[in-house]
């Protein structure tokens, strides 16, 4: 059997940390508080981000392609 047939996709990928610092446990744990969880963490979440901006600049362009650089305005809260 050819290798590429050997391999499943897989359905399900687990959640993974990278640059979060909160993981909420998902639907399968709905019907025990999950939601009270996601509230509160929106609401943590969305305290901090008030004065969150986002700063976009074009950097340079070729063709159909662009760069472009982004300055994010949670740098002092080291989110």
């Amino acid at each position: 059997m050819p290798r590429r047939l050997q391999r499943k996709p897989k359905a399900h990928r687990p959640p993974r940390p990278t640059g979060r610092r909160t993981l909420i446990p998902g639907c399968a744990a709905a019907e025990q508080g999950v939601s009270r969880t996601i509230y509160s963490f929106l609401t943590r979440k969305w305290d901090r981000e008030l004065e969150y901006r986002l700063i976009k600049e074009l950097w340079a362009f070729n063709g159909d392609r662009i760069a472009v650089d982004d300055h994010p305005g949670l740098s002092d809260l080291g989110l």
